[in-house]
């Protein structure tokens, strides 16, 4: 939701107004200024990263001739988070976070708290932007839920068990991650 209704608040601010595909076009690989469902797949992006050996692909996600399973693995560090562990309102859990992430970007200083104030929401509204908890959009977040039970599987019995990976408290990054395939509109209040 906040991906589209950001492209439509952009294509006003920049006096280019187009018409807006419905967001049920956009699921799968349909794409549409960059929008689509699969960009909440973020294995299909983490896996690049090389850090959990090996990845069966789905028949229907593969490139002509690459091989069904990757078998390398990345020396390279990662450091992994939700967006949410910006704003995380517990003090002493959001101090510890930006400790773990000043240790890992080696920096001399500790870092300041996050600002993580949306300013798209303070903008006009437009006719073309949406909200996901319309029920003309159920079949959409159905798709998206679906992908999300298996997104956050594999990120917390997968990817964040990775070499290298790092993960600023664990357990409340896992707490996030793990309620992917919750509707947010059936406690929305």
């Amino acid at each position: 939701e906040s991906f589209y209704n950001y492209r439509v608040t952009e294509m006003y601010n920049n006096n280019k107004v187009e018409h807006m595909p419905p967001p049920e076009s956009l699921m799968g690989h349909q794409s549409f200024k960059g929008i689509n469902t699969d960009l909440a797949r973020y294995e299909i992006f983490l896996i690049r990263l090389k850090k959990t050996g090996r990845f069966q692909q789905k028949r229907s996600e593969k490139k002509r001739g690459e091989a069904n399973l990757t078998n390398i693995t990345s020396p390279l560090r990662t450091f992994i988070y939700s967006i949410e562990q910006l704003g995380d309102e517990n003090a002493t859990r959001a101090s510890a976070f930006r400790s773990k992430l000043q240790t890992f970007l080696e920096l001399e200083n500790p870092i300041e708290p996050f600002t993580t104030e949306n300013v798209n929401h303070l903008k006009a509204r437009y006719s073309e932007q949406i909200n996901i908890c319309d029920a003309k959009h159920e079949n959409l977040r159905a798709h998206i839920l679906r992908h999300g039970k298996f997104t956050k599987r594999w990120i917390n019995d997968k990817f964040i068990q990775g070499k290298g990976i790092y993960v600023a408290n664990k357990i409340h990054f896992q707490s996030i991650v793990q309620k992917w395939d919750q509707d947010p509109c059936s406690y929305e209040t």
